[in-house]
């Protein structure tokens, strides 16, 4: 089982703590559907790769990305930091391409 995997349970544990506070406020109930707009992606991905033993370098950092991206948009949503967020984004969407590239490198060959 590769890191990605449990990187995934993380993920999922993540969202779905998420999803018991989407009443607190409308800000977490941004925040869970931003993460719901990318979290399919990271997931199918990684489920993916395991189905076709094909972790690697790129799925790794891909994973890690990912899961640092997500924390770290949680964390720029205080009214402060909300400009910076866009980075928290970026970071994990990185992550997921890294994971995706990490797909095709497994089917192609």
């Amino acid at each position: 089982m590769g890191i990605e995997l449990l990187i995934l349970l993380g993920m999922c544990i993540y969202g779905a703590a998420q999803a018991l506070l989407t009443g607190v406020g409308a800000v977490v109930q941004q925040i869970h559907r931003n993460f719901s707009e990318t979290f399919f992606l990271f997931g199918a991905s990684v489920l993916a790769l395991e189905l076709l033993d094909g972790f690697g370098p790129w799925s790794f950092k891909g994973a890690a990305a990912y899961a640092v991206g997500r924390a770290l948009y949680l964390a720029m949503s205080v009214k402060p930091m909300r400009p910076l967020r866009k980075w928290a984004w970026a970071i994990s969407i990185a992550g997921i391409v890294g994971c995706i590239a990490e797909l095709a490198r497994a089917i192609i060959g």
